[in-house]
C-alpha cells in the first residue's frame, strides 16, 4: 500500500454471511472498502484456513497467486484437569453438563437453535440434572438471546458464565460431557482445539471451516436443523463414541501449533 509491501492476514468473511453482524457503518466499511482493498492491494496474503480461501475466491472473486494457507495453532495449556472448587462454584457434575464458548451472539454463534435442542434433548432423555453452559461475553443481539430464556422450559438448566479465567475455562472443557459449536460461520474455530486439547468430545456444525478444522475427530450436525442437533447429543451419551471423540481428538490437535503457525508466517514472508 502507497508503496510499501503489505502482509495480510485474513482471518474470516464473516460479514459476508451472519446479516447484522457489526454495527451498519462497519458492515458497510468492512464489505465494501476494507476487505476489497486489502484482496487487491495487499504484497501477500495469508489466510488461516481453507475455507476462508475459498470464500475469498467466491465472494471477492479473489484469484491470485500471492497467499498462502497458514493454521492458527494452540496453546500448550489446554490439557485436562479437574479443579474442583471451579465446578462447585458453578453447581455442575463431571460429565452432567454440555458447554458452549464464545460470545454470546445469538445469531452468529446459533445459540437458540443450540437451545432449542438442548430443550429437546432434555425431553427426549429425561436427563433432568444436566446443565448447559454458555461461556462468553455479551455481544449485538444478546438480548434475543435472554428474552428466548425469560419463557424458556429449562431455564434452571442454563449456566451464563459470563468471563471465565483461563483456568477456570480448562476445568470447563476437561469435565463437560462435550463441546456443542454450533456456529452458522467460524474462520477456524479456537474453542474446537481447545476442547479436544481437554480430552473434551466435540460436537459442532458441519459449515465453514469446521470440518476442516475439526478433521474426523468431530460429529457434525446442519446448524439450521434442531432435530440433527439433539439428535448428536443423545449420540455422545454413548461411552463408546465419546472415548473414540477423544482420541481422535488427541490426534487431531497434534496438526496445529503456533510454532509451525510462527515457522510459517516468517519463511513467508521472507521468501
Amino acid at each position: 500500500w502507497y508503496g510499501v509491501e503489505t502482509i495480510s492476514m485474513v482471518r474470516d468473511l464473516a460479514e459476508y454471511f451472519i446479516e447484522n453482524k457489526y454495527d451498519r457503518l462497519r458492515m458497510f466499511y468492512r464489505k465494501k472498502i476494507m476487505m476489497p482493498f486489502t484482496m487487491n492491494n495487499s504484497s501477500k496474503l495469508i489466510f488461516i484456513s481453507q475455507s476462508t480461501y475459498r470464500d475469498a475466491k467466491e465472494i471477492l472473486c479473489y484469484n491470485k497467486n500471492n497467499y498462502r494457507i497458514i493454521h492458527h495453532g494452540k496453546s500448550n495449556e489446554f490439557k485436562y484437569t479437574c479443579d474442583i472448587d471451579c465446578l462447585t462454584r458453578y453447581k455442575i457434575e463431571k460429565n452432567k453438563y454440555f458447554l458452549t464458548v464464545g460470545r454470546l451472539d445469538p445469531i452468529g454463534k446459533n445459540l437458540l437453535n443450540s437451545l432449542r435442542a438442548f430443550e429437546t434433548y432434555i425431553n427426549h432423555t429425561k436427563n433432568l440434572e444436566f446443565k448447559y453452559l454458555l461461556v462468553g461475553a455479551k455481544w449485538r443481539n444478546s438480548d434475543k438471546l435472554f428474552n428466548h430464556l425469560e419463557t424458556y422450559p429449562y431455564r434452571e438448566n442454563i449456566i451464563l458464565t459470563e468471563y471465565v479465567t483461563k483456568s477456570e475455562l480448562i476445568t470447563l472443557y476437561s469435565n463437560a460431557l462435550a463441546l456443542i459449536f454450533p456456529s452458522l460461520y467460524e474462520g477456524f474455530g479456537h474453542p474446537i482445539l481447545e476442547a479436544m486439547s481437554c480430552m473434551c468430545p466435540v460436537l459442532c456444525s458441519n459449515s465453514s471451516s469446521l470440518p476442516e478444522i475439526s478433521g474426523d475427530a468431530a460429529l457434525l450436525f446442519n446448524p439450521h436443523d434442531v432435530n440433527d442437533i439433539s439428535v448428536n447429543l443423545e449420540k455422545i451419551d454413548n461411552e463408546e463414541i465419546r472415548n473414540k471423540l477423544i482420541t481422535k481428538g488427541i490426534n487431531n490437535v497434534k496438526r496445529f501449533s503456533w510454532n509451525k503457525c510462527a515457522k510459517e508466517t516468517l519463511d513467508y514472508i521472507i521468501e
